[in-house]
């Protein structure tokens, strides 16, 4: 037996089987690699369409509030606020596409007030004695002013406070689904609002006590 050819042979096997073993390991890593990379592209292509997808329905969302949300800005007034006890008017216009359910105005001025020689601004507010009215868009109501009984305490919650003694305005109102609740406060643009669900802020609670209407839970 020649044990020197059988070897070589051996050799030669040994050699092919672990040629075949590195093109297999090869083959294999590279076919991972690429369907790592096709996945990875799909996951990419998934998360863009996710992604596009969440900004069109923000974009229809927008839209759609554009709609029908109201937007009150004052029209006029006239008003005296370093005077208590006068009916001081405003007139709102709604600019918006949707009517605003239930408006109210309230406004917190401040009064000079000498106190050992200095002077104070002492804050005051006065609220529309009208019911809750309802603005059409492009409409405009007036509403009277009067200062609140004897002792009410300002509620400085509902109001942008300003530096004195520039007066502000708070406008509340709801839009046409009826429950997500609104507020302006001029001079600031930007409205605050409330939709059933939210935290109740203390402007909630009152706006809705004030109206007469229990507190949304759900739209």
């Amino acid at each position: 037996m020649d044990w020197a050819a059988i070897g070589a042979i051996a050799t030669a096997v040994a050699a092919v089987a672990t040629g075949i073993l590195a093109a297999a390991t090869y083959w294999l890593a590279r076919t991972t690699r690429d369907e790592l990379q096709q996945t990875k592209r799909e996951i990419t292509a998934t998360e863009k369409q996710a992604e596009a997808s969440t900004k069109m329905v923000a974009e229809v969302q927008i839209d759609r509030d554009l709609n029908w949300r109201p937007y009150l800005v004052i029209h006029q007034t006239s008003w005296a606020p370093n005077t208590r006890g006068s009916s001081d008017k405003v007139w709102l216009r709604n600019i918006g596409r949707g009517p605003a359910f239930n408006a109210v105005c309230a406004t917190l001025y401040y009064i000079p007030v000498e106190r050992g020689g200095v002077t104070d601004q002492v804050p005051q507010w006065r609220l529309a004695v009208e019911v809750p009215q309802t603005i059409e868009a492009n409409g405009i109501k007036e509403f009277s002013w009067q200062d609140p009984t004897t002792g009410a305490p300002v509620p400085p919650v509902l109001f942008e406070v300003n530096r004195p003694p520039q007066p502000t305005v708070s406008v509340f109102f709801q839009d046409i689904v009826g429950k997500r609740a609104y507020r302006l406060t001029h001079p600031r643009a930007a409205p605050d609002v409330w939709t059933p669900g939210d935290k109740v802020e203390p402007w909630t609670s009152w706006y809705f006590g004030h109206v007469g209407i229990p507190t949304p839970t759900q739209l």
